[in-house]
């Protein structure tokens, strides 16, 4: 493009605001993002307690059981030599 005086005119690119539907296209999934994290967070640790407390509880009733069927009086009867 020239002007009437021979000089080259360049022209200027308007710069353009984002609109509303660039906005959410970029904002929704980074926010859905976020919140996934923050769930995928907090239910590993709920799962990882249940599983500690679950794993805890069934030793406890192996010990019990294996505690009642041990004859304490025979026990106390063995001596180190004893196989």
């Amino acid at each position: 493009m020239r002007t009437l005086s021979g000089k080259a005119v360049i022209p200027v690119q308007k710069k353009r605001k984002a609109g509303l539907a660039t906005v959410l296209l970029i904002v929704v999934p980074l926010l859905l993002l976020g919140v996934s994290a923050v769930l995928g967070i907090a239910l590993t640790r709920q799962a990882k307690a249940a599983l500690t407390s679950q794993i805890q509880a069934r030793m406890l009733d192996i010990s019990n059981t294996a505690a009642a069927m041990l004859d304490g009086d025979s026990l106390a009867q063995l001596s180190a030599g004893d196989e």
